[in-house]
Order: C-alpha cells, then structure tokens, then sequence
C-alpha cells in the first residue's frame, strides 16, 4: 500500500474485508484485489474516488486469460460487498475449467 492518496472509503472497506485482500495499482487506479491459486482474481474498483459521496463500488471476476468471465456492478455497501465476495470465492476458488472467451 505504497500509494498516499487513499480514500478513507478504500482503507475502511480493506479493514472490514481483511485477509487476503490487499491494495493494488491497476489501470492507474487503486483498487481492492486478491488472487486465487488457479489465477482468477477479483478487482474491486470505485473506492478511492475522493468527490464521490456514496458507497459504489464494482467487482469484476477476471481469468488467467486477462478476460472478465463475471461483473457486478453498483454494490452499495460493505456489507452487500463481503455478500458478493463470499459467492464469488466460492464460485471460482477451485474452478479448475476456467472459461475462454
């Protein structure tokens, strides 16, 4: 987490979402993002936009192939993130055939 310009809505959400979710630079955006051993990861982008009033928030599921295989976006809490989370780590954790699209 090298980068200083983090939004307290960023470093609040990486606290109550904890391990193994760390902080990342992608597309020159600071995102939430953990990896699986099978290589899909999951991005959470939206976060550490300072003039953004709201919780808002997008979890894109991507494969080792560099393809979004799933997306949901406008997630309005914390909570409902963590939801999503736990269903795509289930999901996708041990998929073994990873789609190509």
């Amino acid at each position: 987490m090298a980068n200083k310009h983090l939004t307290k809505r960023i470093k609040e959400t990486l606290m109550y979402l904890g391990e193994p979710y760390v902080i990342r630079t992608i597309d020159l955006e600071e995102v939430i993002y953990t990896e699986f051993k099978n290589r899909i990861n999951i991005e959470i982008s939206g976060l550490n936009l300072p003039n953004k009033p709201n919780f808002n928030c997008h979890i894109y599921v991507w494969s080792p192939y560099r393809q979004v295989i799933e997306q949901i976006d406008n997630v309005k809490s914390k909570e409902s993130l963590k939801d999503y989370l736990n269903y795509l780590t289930n999901k996708y954790e041990n998929m073994k055939d990873i789609p190509i699209l």
